[in-house]
């Protein structure tokens, strides 16, 4: 198990960074597949274009499926900070989910809730703080 810290809520981001990756490689593979017609020469297909376009294929499905276990991922530590953001007091509650679930800048946060960015670091301070000595904990999900 581990404790809700700060290095566990960031792994939200690094997990949506992870994955807007996967999706330009995705979208670059769709393109070249779009690009080459299926195959790489004009005119009639030659059996190494249906080889290239079969390859871009596989490639397409295994990054859809990357794709697909990276949302879970980020989708169980979405849930885990959600449960454990349960016991905070409700502005440090909002903090969390701001920025870790909705993933908004502090600049944002403040202005939703109408204080400080400052305060709004303050109050996410404190919200790590309670949860590390409440010791809410969380199952262990290893990111790949």
């Amino acid at each position: 198990m581990i404790i809700i810290t700060k290095d566990y809520l960031n792994q939200t981001f690094i997990m949506d960074n992870h994955i807007g990756k996967l999706n330009e490689d995705l979208e670059f593979l769709r393109t070249m597949q779009t690009a080459t017609g299926g195959g790489f020469g004009l005119g009639v297909k030659k059996s190494r274009d249906i080889d290239v376009s079969q390859e871009l294929s596989i490639d397409a499905i295994e990054l859809e499926e990357q794709i697909a276990l990276a949302k879970q991922k980020l989708l169980t530590i979405e849930t885990q900070i959600y449960q454990a953001a349960k016991f905070l007091p409700s502005g440090q509650r909002n903090i969390i989910i701001y920025r870790y679930i909705i993933r908004l800048p502090w600049r944002d946060i403040a202005k939703k809730l109408n204080i400080s960015e400052m305060q709004a670091n303050r109050e996410h301070n404190a919200a790590l703080r309670f949860l590390k000595a409440q010791c809410h904990c969380c199952a262990d999900t290893q990111l790949a």
